[in-house]
């Protein structure tokens, strides 16, 4: 009699775990569904399919995220903070990839989060899906900022340094592209997200390996700046650049905040100089010289400002 029970009892288990295991898959399968829906901008279908992983798994965090996102992208912020709150409360470690967005939601910000085509392809990265990361973008244009990064990333990770340089000099095509990019490209959360420090190892081996292409040596050095405090490298890569006759606008900009961030203060004004007519040169240089205690030279930029 008690071998009966035991046998029950451990079908019943079996049959338990069995459930869970098929719910646990359809809820993986509905995930990915949702995800390419919110990609490919059908949020309500997006919605429902969120919905509908919970359904089958209510502890599925990273659908609450989605239903999270679609709320910001909709203007529904405090709902966005509902959701945010309750994948914080089943998955702390999700909070630091969100805590911009949750913060941006309090303040009623508009600030639209990542695409799921992003988390996409961060997960085949991490798993060594490089050459499917390389076919798949490959054939897709136009191409974000991110995807433009994770090929760069994926064709570094296969040593084939001659294409990324290649991407990377498709990037910077032109003088207006490079300064669009350089103001956002030290801040995508997509791709530190595993860490910056393995993220700026593949850039530096880049511009190890390819001294003939300057904007890699400056992509490299942007990164550097907005993600590390090692100021005295990005001083001098930014540095070696201007030697060597690549002098963009934004690189002036981006080394006179180095050596703001350095406490060179002589230096960065100086630099900011060199932008020459710019607003933003202007109010640093106003803010250098009250540093400085030099009256004088705050009123000459303030009258400039005005």
């Amino acid at each position: 009699m008690n071998r009966f029970w035991f046998l029950l009892i451990f079908v019943l288990v079996g049959c338990s775990l069995l459930r869970a295991e098929f719910y646990r898959n359809q809820a993986d399968f509905l995930y990915a569904q949702a995800n390419r829906a919110y990609s490919e901008g059908r949020l309500d279908e997006a919605k429902k399919v969120y919905n509908e992983v919970i359904a089958y798994d209510p502890t599925y965090s990273e659908a609450y995220v989605g239903l999270g996102h679609i709320a910001m992208v909709q203007g529904r912020r405090a709902e966005a903070v509902g959701y945010y709150e309750k994948a914080f409360s089943m998955n702390p470690e999700l909070r630091p990839k969100l805590q911009n967005l949750t913060y941006a939601a309090y303040l009623r910000e508009r600030v639209a989060p990542k695409s799921f085509s992003t988390h996409l392809l961060e997960e085949k990265f991490n798993h060594g899906g490089y050459k499917e990361i390389i076919e798949e973008l490959e054939h897709k244009s136009p191409l974000t900022e991110a995807d433009n990064f994770w090929l760069i990333r994926s064709f570094i990770r296969l040593k084939n340094y001659e294409r990324a340089a290649s991407v990377v000099i498709d990037m910077f095509a032109d003088q207006s592209a490079l300064e669009k990019l350089t103001e956002r490209m030290g801040h995508l959360d997509a791709f530190l997200s595993k860490g910056h420090k393995e993220v700026l190892e593949d850039f530096r081996t880049l511009a190890e390996v390819s001294p003939g292409c300057l904007v890699c040596q400056y992509l490299y050095g942007t990164m550097l700046f907005n993600n590390s405090s090692d100021y005295d490298e990005a001083i001098k890569v930014f540095t070696g650049l201007k030697k060597s006759g690549f002098c963009p606008k934004p690189l002036f900009r981006d080394l006179a905040l180095a050596y703001e961030k350095n406490d060179m203060l002589i230096e960065a004004i100086d630099t900011y100089k060199q932008l020459g007519d710019d607003p933003f040169a202007y109010e640093r240089l106003k803010d250098l010289y009250l540093r400085l205690g030099d009256m004088e030279k705050v009123k000459f930029y303030e009258d400039l400002i005005q």
